[in-house]
């Protein structure tokens, strides 16, 4: 999605994904990158392009990614309860941690959205499973949508206004037009 769309608005641009799981395995496999066929076949055409090279013979159900796409893209074994143990300074402009939160408590879910907001630039966004809402949390966060979280900056907190510095406008009062029929 990134490469299809940055080559033509922002060609300039370029980005890094950073994939994490707690199974060694799992990313493992993600650093490998191939996959059955089956696994990609809901992905639009546009943007498989040609990142992608189909195996033969014994393995004609497996397709590998190029290094086109591989190129943008590292991973790591992380556990998402120790992220500050890794002293990581690097700063996301997303992050995802989509259908993960079901699988722990909501002290757990604060303590990990709190590290992650640490890892997010000021202007970031954290995006979580739709299923997964951290309204009613002690989260410093503004909601845009249904899973969509930023960082509740200090400049996004109102100061109090003193009446006497408020004007109010009288909305001007307009006739009715003449309808046509």
């Amino acid at each position: 999605f990134l490469s299809h769309h940055l080559e033509r608005m922002a060609p300039d641009l370029s980005f890094e994904i950073l994939g994490t799981d707690v199974d060694k395995q799992s990313v493992s496999i993600a650093r490998n990158g191939v996959y059955h066929r089956n696994e990609i076949k809901a992905v639009p055409m546009q943007y498989l392009g040609d990142h992608w090279v189909r195996g033969s013979g014994d393995i004609a159900d497996y397709v590998k990614a190029r290094n086109s796409l591989k190129e943008h893209c590292r991973f790591q074994t992380q556990n998402l309860l120790q992220i500050s143990s890794k002293g990581s300074n690097q700063k996301f402009d997303l992050i995802f941690c989509r259908n993960v939160f079901i699988y722990f408590k909501p002290e757990q879910i604060e303590l990990i959205t709190h590290q992650f907001l640490k890892q997010l630039h000021p202007h970031g966004h954290l995006i979580v499973g739709i299923s997964e809402s951290l309204n009613g949390m002690a989260l410093p966060l503004v909601t845009h949508g249904p899973s969509i979280y930023t960082r509740r900056s200090d400049l996004s907190i109102a100061k109090p206004v003193k009446s006497k510095d408020v004007k109010v406008l009288k909305p001007e009062v307009r006739q009715p037009q003449e309808t046509i029929r």
